[in-house]
């Protein structure tokens, strides 16, 4: 799973995660509003590597 947030150098935020499980969607409500959640799991490739962030 990645994902980038910006588009000017140096403002730009990467956030990887290279394994990542994903559990069982559950029904939910947040003021009055129907809305699912789901549940994610960050594991790990090769060693420690369960959540990178880069700032560029």
């Amino acid at each position: 799973m990645s994902l980038i947030h910006g588009t000017i150098a140096g403002n730009i935020v990467e956030v990887i995660n290279p394994a990542v499980e994903v559990g069982e969607p559950t029904l939910g409500q947040t003021n009055n509003i129907a809305n699912y959640s789901l549940p994610l799991d960050l594991c790990p490739d090769a060693g420690r590597d369960e959540m990178q962030i880069i700032v560029r």
